[in-house]
C-alpha cells in the first residue's frame, strides 16, 4: 500500500500505525 511508504517518510512513529491498519 502506498500510504505505509508515505507513513514511513513521514516519520517512523507512524509506519506502525499505517501497517496496523
Amino acid at each position: 500500500m502506498t500510504v505505509v511508504i508515505l507513513a514511513l517518510m513521514v516519520g517512523g512513529q507512524v509506519a506502525p500505525l499505517a501497517v496496523a491498519d
